[in-house]
């Protein structure tokens, strides 16, 4: 997933992903559609209005979890790493 120009958000695409449509719910008037992701076996689901707005959801959550899990693990490395002297 990528944000270009406008903030608009590119649904994460990776081959060998498969979004699951979860469940649709509400009024037809105002559905409320939950649409499912698996990445490295970790499950993602995310909901909105739209099956595409759900999708979106559930790819923002994909990412901001991987993305949290990399910031984590910089900074572990940083914590651990050695003190060097300034140059």
């Amino acid at each position: 997933m990528k944000t270009c120009e406008g903030g608009r958000v590119l649904i994460l695409q990776r081959p060998g992903l498969r979004y699951d449509a979860v469940s649709q719910t509400g009024p037809p008037h105002a559905p409320v559609f939950a649409v499912s992701v698996d990445v490295n076996g970790l499950r993602f689901e995310g909901r909105g209005s739209t099956k595409k707005q759900a999708k979106t959801r559930a790819a923002e959550l994909a990412l901001k979890s991987f993305a949290h899990r990399d910031d984590h693990q910089a900074s572990t490395r940083f914590q651990h790493a050695p003190n060097q002297e300034p140059m």
